[in-house]
Formats: structure tokens, C-alpha cells, sequence
């Protein structure tokens, strides 16, 4: 029998009804997070799966792949131990998976430090400091090593891991950072002690790298990447980011001359010869970050001694290093001891706008304690100042919160994972999206509502 345009329109009335309600079955499941009144994130989500205060997890790290899958990876002592678990936030309901560990080693030795990436593909790849090697166990004076892992994408099963610190002088290798290139190549650099003198730690230390190719169980030799004399000085805290041509780019904070300044060198694709350091600005950091855009101008942020972030941005045009510009628009509150917390996160989209996320002493604690609260700022692309300053972790901003790790998908959704004190003393890993809406992969999908009226 053939339908009447009555019977027509019915149809499609009850189409868009019945996605409508879907989106909305979706928001009451909790896949499109709320928004918070008084700020552009959503409601704080607990990633990790531990009954809260029961054991800690810090220092967390997160990357987005082209999907909007988010994933996230911490240092965790659940088991009694120091150990590396990871979770992944689905882009269509938003919930995290449970908590799986990263490192194969059965020790009870300290596993920590971690650093996260994803590839074009979707495989996420991690590094962290690990100490299964040293019998004594201690960080500061044992013999920790860098190991990596890496998961293929739709599992939830990370492969063996791989040594990539190759010293053989059993001295400590530290603070690892990871990107992965266009090919799958993943990049590695941490500062390392095995040029110290006897019984010194970090002042002492030395920037290396090296770099494992796809599917290679074998990583290339480690080369130091601070130019002046091995072993001569302090040499801490190394950031990376590559740029669309595969070059990698290095900053750290260097203590040659005496005080500690932000340092640069990169490694242009295909080649195997960092270039000569350069000093960025001559200011005091304590942390360093950076991210490069589409058009290879490369934006470094550091947290300086009065707690204050600035940002300096490399013009490709140019040739040289702006001057430094303030990120944070309220200084440190005068009733707040602080504490160094020795991260940054910044990233670029593809116009060349610069989002970061970093923790802020603002807010004094009750009797003048510290407590950081974890703060968010955009500068859009030719913009000489940065925008107002948003708190990213809801309720009480008088509990501590540090750590920060931002990530930033293709569609310019802004997702940041930190350290978190609110259920207790021992801390747990917390999580908000910028993005009110979920996220629609933007690779050849399209969705199409039917046109109720002709």
C-alpha cells in the first residue's frame, strides 16, 4: 500500500524523536558530561577504580588518538608497590575503563614518573622511571632505568616492556618524556646521572634521548643532548613535542652558569645531530613545557621562582625568541606557603591557538597552607595576552591539587587529568573535558537529522 505524505511526515517526526532521546538517554548515562556553572569544564570524574583514600595515584599523563578516545596513565601503590596503571575514557559514553597495570616486572621495586603518547593509528605508547634493576630500591641514589611499553589500539593489554636507558654504571636515569612521529616512531628523553661524579644527585646530571623504532624491540644508542661538558653541572625536567615534519624539540631547565635557565635543542627529521643549545630567556624556571603548531612556531612555557607561568614563543619568521608573556593572571597568594610543582601542560591546535593548564597558588589553604588549584588559560593565535584564567578542579578550592596533564583532540576539545587530595590524604587521579558536547570522530563520519518539512 503505498504511504501517504501524512504517514511520511509521521516517520520522520518519530526519527528525530527517537534520536533526540537517544542523545539524551546518553547525558543521563553520564556520556556527555555536565557543564559546570562556573567554568567551561565539565563535572570532575575519578579515573582511576580503588576505593578512594585506600592507596595513592599521582602523577598522571593523558593523550587523545584521532577517535576522541582519551587515554591516561599514572603512578599507583594499590598493590603496596609503586606500579604504572592505565585506564581509557570512551568517546561515545565517556566512561573510563578499569585500571589495568603497565609494568610486566614481578618486584616489589618502584615503578613511577610515567609519560604517555598515541600514534596516528591509535597505539599508545609509555614510558616511566623503574627501579626492578637496583636491589637497594631508592630513587635518588639507585639504579633507575627508563623502560617502555606499548598498547595496540583496541586492547586493553599492554606488550612486554623494553629497557631504553643503556648505561652500564648503575646510576639513576629520570623524569622520562615521550613522542611518537607520523611513522610511529616514538621519542624519548630524560635526564640522567650516569656522568655524575660519586655521590652527587641531580646537580650533576645530563639531558638524553633516543629514539625506538615501530615494532622494534630494540632502542637506538642514547645520546646526551646538552652541549656543554658531561657531568659539569646540573641538567633537569626535559619537555618534547614534535611539529608536522617530525622534527623533535627538546627544552629543559640547565644550570650551566650557575642558576637555572630554559634551555632548547632540536632534532630535524632524518637526522641524527641535535642542534647547539640555546638559551631561551634568561629567567629562573623551575619547569619547563612545549608545544609547536602547524606553522612550526614553537610556544615554551615555565613556572619562574614567585610561582608565576610565562610563555615565549619562537617566530619561524622571525628567527628568534619573543619576550617573555604572563599566563597567570593573579599572583600567589601572600597567605600560601606553596609548594615547587614542577609541571606545565601546554598544546597548539592547527590555527595556531595555545592552550595550558598548570597548578596555581592563588588560593591560600587554612592557616596559610599550600593548596594548589589546578588553572586553565587559552591564547588565541596573534593575541599579545592570554585569556582569564579558569579553575578546572570543582568544589572546595582550599584542597590540594596538582600534576596537571592537558590533551586536545582534532575538533579543539580540551581534556585535563590531574592529582587529586579532595577524598583524603592519599590522592587520586581526577579528570574534566572543556567540551559540553560529545565528540563526533571527524574522520569521513557524518551524522544526518531528516528533514521533517518539504
Amino acid at each position: 500500500m503505498q504511504q501517504t505524505a501524512f504517514q511520511l511526515r509521521v516517520a520522520r517526526v518519530l526519527i528525530v524523536v527517537a534520536f533526540l532521546s537517544a542523545t539524551l538517554l546518553l547525558l543521563q548515562q553520564g556520556g556527555i558530561s555536565s557543564v559546570r556553572a562556573d567554568a567551561p569544564f565539565s563535572t570532575n570524574i575519578q579515573i582511576n577504580n580503588d576505593p578512594a583514600n585506600t592507596s595513592s595515584q599521582e602523577t598522571p599523563s593523558i593523550a587523545v588518538d584521532k577517535w576522541g578516545t582519551v587515554h591516561a596513565i599514572w603512578a599507583d601503590d594499590r598493590d603496596g608497590d609503586w606500579n604504572i596503571y592505565y585506564s581509557q575514557r570512551s568517546w561515545d559514553t565517556g566512561t573510563w575503563s578499569p585500571s589495568v597495570k603497565a609494568n610486566d616486572d614481578t618486584t616489589t621495586n618502584i615503578q613511577d614518573s610515567p609519560s604517555i603518547a598515541v600514534d596516528k593509528w591509535g597505539n599508545v605508547y609509555a614510558v616511566w622511571r623503574d627501579l626492578r634493576d637496583d636491589p637497594s630500591n631508592s630513587v635518588h641514589s639507585g639504579n633507575a632505568n627508563i623502560y617502555f611499553s606499548r598498547l595496540v589500539t583496541g586492547t586493553l593489554s599492554w606488550g612486554s616492556n623494553i629497557k631504553l636507558s643503556d648505561d652500564m654504571n648503575n646510576t639513576g636515569q629520570h623524569g622520562p618524556v615521550i613522542a611518537v612521529d607520523s611513522s610511529g616512531n616514538a621519542h624519548v628523553a630524560w635526564w640522567d646521572r650516569r656522568n655524575s661524579p660519586p655521590n652527587t644527585q641531580w646537580m650533576f646530571s645530563d639531558i638524553y634521548y633516543t629514539k625506538l623504532a615501530f615494532g622494534s624491540s630494540t632502542p637506538g644508542p642514547n645520546q646526551r643532548i646538552n652541549d656543554d661538558p658531561a657531568g659539569s653541572t646540573g641538567h633537569l625536567w626535559p619537555q618534547i613535542a614534535l611539529d608536522t615534519q617530525d622534527t623533535v624539540h627538546l627544552v629543559w631547565t640547565d644550570y650551566r652558569g650557575g642558576a637555572g635557565r630554559p634551555y632548547y635543542s632540536k632534532l630535524p627529521a632524518g637526522s641524527s645531530t641535535w642542534t647547539s643549545n640555546q638559551r631561551i630567556v634568561d629567567d629562573f624556571p623551575y619547569t619547563n613545557a612545549i608545544a609547536v603548531d602547524g606553522d612550526g612556531n614553537m610556544q615554551v612555557l615555565y613556572q619562574d621562582i614567585n610561582f608565576d607561568v610565562f610563555n615565549v614563543r619562537w617566530d619561524t619568521l622571525v628567527g628568534s625568541w619573543g619576550a617573555p608573556v604572563k599566563v597567570n593572571d593573579q599572583p600567589k597568594s601572600s597567605g600560601s606557603s606553596g609548594t615547587l610543582v614542577f609541571t606545565i601542560s601546554v598544546k597548539t591546535d592547527s590555527s595556531g591557538k595555545v592552550y595550558a593548564a598548570w597548578t596555581d597558588y592563588r588560593t591560600a589553604g587554612p592557616g596559610g597552607t599550600y593548596c594548589g588549584n589546578i588553572y586553565f588559560s587559552t591564547l588565541e593565535k596573534g593575541a599579545g595576552s592570554w585569556a582569564a584564567n579558569v579553575r578546572v578542579n570543582d568544589g572546595s578550592s582550599t584542597l590540594y591539587h596538582r600534576s596537571p596533564s592537558l590533551a586536545l583532540d582534532d575538533a579543539g576539545h580540551v581534556y585535563v587529568a590531574w592529582q587529586d587530595y579532595r577524598n583524603g590524604t592519599r590522592p587520586d587521579i581526577f579528570f574534566a573535558a572543556a567540551a559540553a558536547l560529545p565528540y563526533w570522530p571527524t574522520n569521513n563520519y557524518h551524522v544526518y537529522l531528516p528533514a521533517i518539512l518539504r
